[in-house]
Formats: C-alpha cells, structure tokens, sequence
C-alpha cells in the first residue's frame, strides 16, 4: 500500500538500539506491502518486540537473531501470514511461537505434505517388498 511515506531506518533508532532496530525496520518493510505507513511501523515494532521478549533476558543473541530472520523471511515471502498478522487474526505473540510449518504459504504446506505422503508410500512399498520376499524365501526351504 503505497501513501507516498518510506519507512527508513531512522525511525526505529530513537526507541530501538540495533539490532531490534533494524530487524524492525525489515519487518516493516515487508508489512508495507499490503499495509498503511502507521500499521507497518506498529505491526513491525509489536513483532520484533515478541521476538525480544520470547528470547530474554536469559536467552543467547545467536536465538534472538534465528528467529527474527525467520519472521522476517516469512512474513515477506507469505502474504496471508502478513494479512493475519495485520489484520489483528494473528496477534505477534503468537506469530513468534509458530511452528515452521504454520508460518509456510499454503503452497509450501501442500508440497511439504505431498512429500510426507511420497516418503510413507515408499516405506509401505519397501515393507510389502520385503515382507513378500521374505514369505517366498521360507515356502522354497520346506
């Protein structure tokens, strides 16, 4: 959604100190694809703010920043998790204890299940294999 205003990095630094500046700054970028200038700059501070709070005081930086480069890759590249989270269907707080497979596109949970289902089909293929091998080999002792 485009109103004319960028969201430059200088807006996050009087209340934020880097990193948690900058990481709020790429989220925003990715809210203001679908969102105002003032809900990108809400939204991404109330996101990198759960990121903080889920990995502080006792956690490592090394975690901290895991997670926010997760958000921030998913909430670019999914533009319904981006809906939800703007729209308030999805509060931050949540958002940061999704599992990997909650936070993928639609078309990225299809291919993940469609290859579930390769991986059982082929074991259930090798097992019947097996199984009939192994019947044929003990009818031919007797």
């Amino acid at each position: 959604m485009d109103d004319g205003r960028k969201i430059t990095k200088d807006l996050f630094t009087p209340t934020l100190k880097y990193p948690r500046s900058q990481i709020a700054f790429k989220i925003a970028q990715s809210f203001r694809q679908t969102s105002s200038f003032n809900r990108s700059l809400e939204m991404s501070k109330a996101v990198e703010l759960a990121v903080n709070q889920l990995f502080s005081p006792n956690s490592k930086k090394k975690e901290y920043m895991a997670k926010a480069r997760q958000m921030m890759f998913n909430l670019r590249e999914n533009e319904s998790l981006r809906l939800q989270v703007a729209n308030g269907i999805i509060e931050p707080r949540g958002l940061v204890r999704m599992s990997i497979e909650d936070l993928a596109g639609s078309q990225q949970q299809v291919q993940r299940k469609m290859k579930k289902l390769e991986n059982w089909c082929f074991v259930i293929f090798v097992c019947f294999c097996f199984k009939g091998c192994e019947r044929e080999g003990s009818e031919g002792e007797s």
